[in-house]
């Protein structure tokens, strides 16, 4: 098997800017299909370009503290030789209030899994726990935050290091049709 024949590897400084700009989340059950790119071209083979909904489903706006969120994808060759990815997302909320309050607790409760699209400052757009039956993941799922009014003024009052997370043995794959496109 030729792995690497055929590919370049382009390292040039075309994404430098670093950071989040949009977060969109769906409850799993509500996401019918991801359309994928199959033309065997590269490097947008195996994207996806649409996203289809189940019945009035749609993407949700996670607004959130500017430059407070990352997306990380950590790969990992295990002993066995198996591979895993580790893929998380963390932000900043600004707010305590009950109805921020209540939204993360109905997140922490839920057993369906979520979908999150995230879009970064490069315009980039990667599907977190996509529902694919062919790439098995534990589902995606809040796992963590700190509420906090915090001391000083200039400090954020709001809930910090907002976490999902899942576990899977494939990558993200990147959403390469249209943002808007996205039903919202």
């Amino acid at each position: 098997m030729g792995c690497a024949r055929g590919r370049s590897l382009d390292c040039s400084n075309d994404y430098t800017t670093g950071g989040v700009s949009d977060i969109l989340i769906a409850d799993a059950a509500d996401v019918d299909n991801f359309t994928q790119n199959a033309d065997g071209i590269l490097p947008t083979s195996n994207a996806y370009t649409a996203v289809t909904m189940v019945g009035v489903g749609v993407f949700n706006p996670i607004t959130f503290a500017d430059d407070s969120a990352v997306f990380d994808e950590v790969f990992k060759r295990n002993d066995n030789g198996t591979l895993s990815w580790v893929d998380t997302l963390k932000f900043d909320w600004k707010k305590l209030s009950q109805d921020s309050q209540n939204i993360l607790r109905d997140l922490a409760r839920c057993g369906c899994g979520l979908v999150i699209i995230v879009r970064d400052n490069n315009g980039a757009m990667w599907v977190l726990n996509d529902n694919n039956p062919d790439k098995p993941k534990v589902k995606l799922r809040l796992t963590g935050y700190k509420g906090s009014t915090n001391k000083k003024t200039d400090e954020l009052n709001g809930y910090s290091e907002v976490t999902f997370e899942a576990k899977g043995s494939e990558p993200v794959n990147e959403f390469i049709g249209d943002f808007t496109d996205i039903p919202q």
